[in-house]
């Protein structure tokens, strides 16, 4: 790969071979988009290696996604795919989601965003997909250029990296700390 050392000086970003204004709201969605796909591999790196086993379904999962989410960034950015994430992609979050619930206590009360590392990274992810979403709604307004599998699937999304979350806190024996309102 030829390095770009200084080719975004003048406010432009080539992504895909077309040059972008840095400031366009499509360009701020897809940077988000790989900020979202970042902290998934840094929460993947997180899941401590000697008990990669423990955690191997975990790990195949989010890296799923993040194979996922660089098909979503490309297709905004506008490569002419083969493949798309469509509702078979929200459809696999939704079965992993019913998988994993099945591992956790049902909740009757908000929790804590807290517990072991690779889980507390994985709330601030949560958070961060929470924000992608938002942000390709409120663009999908303006301009129809996201399509409505990629909005469905962004939501499904933040849900499962709180259950994933949640279920790496049980296998390690952290205990959730539940919140709740003082009457």
């Amino acid at each position: 790969m030829k390095s770009n050392i200084g080719a975004g000086d003048s406010g432009k970003t080539k992504i895909l071979g077309c040059d972008m204004d840095k400031t366009s709201p499509l360009v701020a969605l897809i940077g988000q988009i790989d900020e979202l796909n970042s902290f998934i591999g840094f929460s993947r790196s997180l899941l401590d290696f000697r008990r990669r086993l423990e955690f191997k379904d975990l790990d195949e999962i989010l890296k799923e996604i993040q194979n996922h989410l660089f098909l979503i960034s490309s297709e905004l950015a506008g490569a002419s795919l083969k493949t798309k994430v469509s509702e078979k992609e929200v459809k696999w979050l939704e079965e992993v989601l019913m998988s994993l619930d099945k591992e956790v206590d049902p909740l009757s009360n908000f929790i804590y965003p807290t517990g072991s590392i690779p889980s507390s990274s994985l709330q601030v992810t949560r958070a961060i997909c929470r924000r992608v979403e938002r942000v390709a709604f409120r663009f999908s307004k303006r301009k129809r250029i996201v399509r409505n599998e990629i909005l469905a699937y962004l939501n499904r999304l933040s849900d499962v990296l709180f259950m994933i979350a949640r279920v790496i806190n049980k296998r390690m024996k952290v205990d959730e700390e539940v919140w709740k309102i003082e009457e």
